[in-house]
Formats: C-alpha cells, structure tokens, sequence
C-alpha cells in the first residue's frame, strides 16, 4: 500500500490588485451593457420595454468604494448611452455627437 501524496496545486493567489482590476473590468462592462440597453429604447429600435430591465447590470455588480471610480463608472454609462443615442448627429460632419455625448455624459455621472 502507497502513501498518498498531495496532488499538487496550479491555482496561484489572487492578490487584492488583480482582484480589483478585474472587478473593474466588470464593472466597465456592466455600465456599457446598461448603456446600450437604454439607449436601445430610442429610434431606430424603439424597444421600449428593455428599458425597465436596462438597469440590471448596474445594480447586479458590487459598488466601488473609491468616489473617483463610482464617478468614472456613471460617466462611462452616460457616454455609452449618449454617444450611441445621439450618433445621427455625425451627420453634420465634425463629430457633433461624440462631442455633445462628451458633455451630457457629465449629467449621470454625478
């Protein structure tokens, strides 16, 4: 009869930086999700009832504690949601509305 020997493990510790980039690395993705899906309430979609299940995504991640990443998160949202609400602005030309999507994205975020 043999001993049983330890199987030797390959998982590596997760350290708190790489758990915090990966945390925000998912919670970037939630608010781009969210902002496409409530932008997917305007023309030419119009599915107006995926705006009431939009919001899911943000409220399903864990909030950050640092005020600086809750803000940059509001603002990714509301740049998402506006540059992709307003994209028939570049027609004009000079990027009007990824210009204008810059500033109404200051709104959600505070």
């Amino acid at each position: 009869m043999t001993a049983a020997s330890p199987e030797p493990t390959s998982a590596t510790p997760i350290n708190s930086a790489s758990m915090g980039r990966c945390m925000f690395i998912w919670r970037m993705l939630a608010a781009l999700l969210s902002g496409l899906l409530c932008s997917s309430a305007f023309p030419p979609l119009e599915w107006d009832l995926l705006v009431w299940l939009a919001l899911i995504p943000m409220l399903l991640i864990p909030q950050p504690r640092a005020w600086g990443e809750r803000l940059l998160i509001g603002y990714f949202w509301g740049y998402v949601h506006c540059a992709s609400s307003l994209l028939w602005l570049n027609e004009v030309g000079f990027g009007a509305g990824w210009l204008l999507a810059l500033y109404c994205a200051l709104f959600p975020m505070l």
